[in-house]
């Protein structure tokens, strides 16, 4: 079940893609290396790198070419890596040359000379180095040159820039070039090959104008789970901020929305927070106190049930319970073995999946007091598996219909299946139902379905041939009379045709649809219409352009034909009109819509930990909809029920049941989607099953 699989569908276009992307940020690698107890083992060290980014390593010594050592390790969230190297010498005297690549980007080319050694020296390889001035202030766009004195035999090298972004380091002989990039602060230290010696210098970038910056308060007192607001005023309206620095983030996390800042209180206790304006040296300082909004006892949490015995593949779901319902909100503090089942949390509620046999013990605290439970996870066999679990098969692997006909073929595995891809759905639609592969006939034609398990992988190939019917003749709409709509609430229908050679291409060839309707080239009718019924006609066209044509009329019911009604502050009236993925603020509390029903976020940082954005969020204050039950209490989990995601070149729509990929952008648009909902997946939805592509009108949506 939930385990990822590859699907092949077709990437949104990139119109969407590019609506959702990440703002790009500058990372500027910058390598040394020192050798460690002995001339075979080298410590390399990585700064200012990209997050999370695999590092290779390319090395020469006496050699014109390069030895290249991939993937030995990743970048933390910090863009920083450390790690000691076995790199035995060659027997040359030479210098042995190092580059870094990292997430792409190529660090500079540095020397590194093994110990006590230096082209035959023995004493004295590499002195006690010295910088001219320990301290240096310049503007952006600025150049200055700092002596570096007593390298010795040796040579020197740059060894760490913590922000290159802002000065950027170069040597030219017993000189260090410093350049400013941009405001802000960096520290460059620069060392002697051959005896470890190494020195410090403090650069500050400032700007040649002086900018101001101040906050609408500057100290913050705020509960565990609690959230505060606090205004950023620059010398501009057009001012960029920037948090450069929080003492204490296990305290309170802070981040930028524009000029405000967010705060959330995660655990009791003090941090300050250093805000700076882009451009200028211009920062404040905010101090944060948390304090626990729990008095007297505060835990004494516990689970239901306490231990799991899971199978491959299964998912379960145990309750968490605690004695004060003051303070519901938890975390999971450690796995054992990650590797054999997962966790994740939602509200008072813990997710567990197997993933792979054994055993395994999770960790729940409640935030802001000691209170602690242990699960205890044993996971064993595959879920659905009685025989042999090894392989797929089905009861038929060659399929004949005709045009409009239903078929069903049998699935023998792991009882866990999905649709990999199939050649041409538009001849044959497939679904799957269990252990049923349900096939229909659309039009004339063959295609190959290939079904898949999750666990372990193994396929299948079912060739079905589509033949008879009107498949050759001309074509026919198979509904000619459309169901009435209601003005301000969301309609779909799906125009159906039949003969000729699909697939079939869809265009109103007369009059207009009602205001906010509209019809995708798949024949799908969909929107929120705000007008009265009209008159129009849509012709349908097959692959050579066979087609006919019919009339159609719509009737529309409750608002006047004027349109919607809004109430005063343009907040949007009536349940329906929310679709699925719309986040919408109510009564000061942010919800996420799926189904009809509304879940809340519990904090700034679980709504921005997820990728959604306030200037997303519709305010409505009353929508009428019906609350889930369920909080959404962190971002360490997989996104909520209703959400868009992406992952690499494809979106997906969060079901509850698993993912459903959407294969192109006339099914995005036709089951509600909006561009500027969709938020980058993250690793626990890709846990989560695949289930079959998305279609028109999807009733999983519904």
């Amino acid at each position: 079940m939930k385990n990822t699989a590859k699907i092949l569908v077709f990437s949104l276009v990139t119109a969407i893609l590019g609506a959702v992307a990440a703002p790009v940020l500058a990372y500027y690698p910058s390598l040394s290396a020192s050798y460690q107890g002995g001339n075979n083992n080298l410590q390399v060290n990585i700064f200012n790198a990209s997050p999370y980014s695999s590092v290779s390593l390319s090395s020469r010594q006496s050699s014109l070419l390069w030895t290249v050592v991939n993937n030995i390790g990743q970048t933390d969230a910090n863009g920083y890596f450390t790690q000691v190297i076995s790199m035995p010498s060659d027997g040359s005297s030479s210098a042995l040359q190092l580059y870094a690549t990292v997430g792409g980007q190529q660090t500079q080319t540095i020397s590194v000379y093994p110990n006590g050694g230096y082209n035959g020296c023995t004493y004295n390889c590499g002195g006690n180095v010295s910088l001219g001035q320990s301290s240096l202030n310049i503007n952006v766009g600025q150049n200055s040159g700092v002596p570096v004195y007593n390298p010795g035999t040796g040579s020197v090298y740059v060894s760490s820039n913590s922000n290159s972004g802002v000065a950027s380091a170069s040597l030219s002989g017993n000189q260090l070039n410093v350049y400013g990039n941009s405001s802000g602060s960096a520290t460059i230290i620069v060392c002697a090959n051959g005896s470890g010696s190494c020195a410090t210098l403090y650069v500050t970038v400032g700007n040649s104008g002086n900018g101001t910056l101040s906050l609408s308060q500057t100290n913050v007192n705020v509960n565990v789970g609690q959230s505060s607001q606090v205004t950023v005023y620059g010398n501009s309206s057009s001012a960029v901020f920037y948090i450069s620095s929080n003492s204490n983030s296990s305290v309170a996390t802070a981040s930028l929305s524009g000029s405000q800042i967010i705060i959330y209180g995660q655990n009791t206790g003090s941090t300050s927070v250093v805000v700076c304006q882009n451009g200028y040296s211009s920062c404040a300082t905010l101090y944060i106190t948390v304090g626990n909004n729990c008095y007297g006892n505060c835990g004494n949490i516990s689970l239901s049930p306490t231990s799991l015995n899971l199978s491959l593949g299964q998912a379960s779901t145990v309750n968490i319970y605690n004695s004060n319902s003051y303070n519901n909100n938890y975390y999971v503090s450690s796995n054992s073995n990650s590797s054999v089942a997962t966790a994740s949390l939602s509200g008072n509620s813990l997710y567990v999946y197997g993933s792979a046999n054994g055993n395994t013990s999770i960790n729940i605290c409640q935030n802001g007091s000691s209170s602690c439970a242990t699960l205890y996870v044993t996971v064993g066999g595959v879920l659905g598996c009685t025989g042999s679990c090894g392989s797929i098969s089905l009861s038929q692997n060659n399929l004949a219909l005709t045009t409009g006909q239903n078929s069903s073929v049998n699935v023998y595995g792991n009882g866990s299946y999905y649709i990999s891809s199939n050649s041409a759905s538009y001849i044959a639609g497939a679904s799957v139902n269990g252990s049923s592969l349900n096939v229909y006939g659309s039009s004339a034609g063959s295609s190959t379905i290939i079904i898949c398990q999750y666990n372990p992988s193994s396929c299948a190939n079912l060739y079905v041939t589509v033949s008879g019917g009107l498949a050759s003749g001309n074509i026919y709409f198979n509904t000619t009379v459309l169901p009435n709509f209601t003005s301000g609430q969301y309609y779909s229908y799906q125009l159906q045709a039949s003969g000729g050679s699909g697939p079939y291409t869809y265009v109103l060839a007369g009059g207009n649809l009602p205001y906010g309707l509209y019809i995708s080239n798949t024949g799908f009718i969909y929107g929120t219409p705000t007008s009265g019924g009209t008159s129009f006609s849509v012709r349908a066209s097959d692959i050579y352009g066979r087609n006919t044509t019919v009339n159609f009329t719509i009737t529309g019911s409750g608002p006047a034909a004027g349109g919607l009604q809004y109430p005063a502050g343009g907040n949007v009236l009536g349940a329906s009109l929310y679709a699925n993925g719309q986040l919408i603020n109510e009564y000061g509390t942010v919800y996420i819509v799926y189904k009809n029903s509304k879940t809340a976020f519990s904090s700034a940082q679980a709504f921005l930990g997820l990728g959604f954005k306030f200037s997303h969020v519709t305010n409505a204050d009353s929508s009428g909809l019906p609350d889930s039950g369920y909080t959404i209490s962190t971002s360490a989990a997989a996104h909520p029920w209703g959400s868009w995601i992406r992952s690499g070149q494809t979106v997906y729509f969060v079901h509850e049941t698993g993912l459903i990929p959407v294969p192109n952008l006339n099914t995005f648009y036709a089951n509600g989607g909006q561009a500027n909902l969709i938020v980058n997946a993250n690793a626990y939805d890709l846990r989560l099953p695949m289930l079959s592509a998305m279609t028109a009108a999807d009733y999983r949506l519904q």
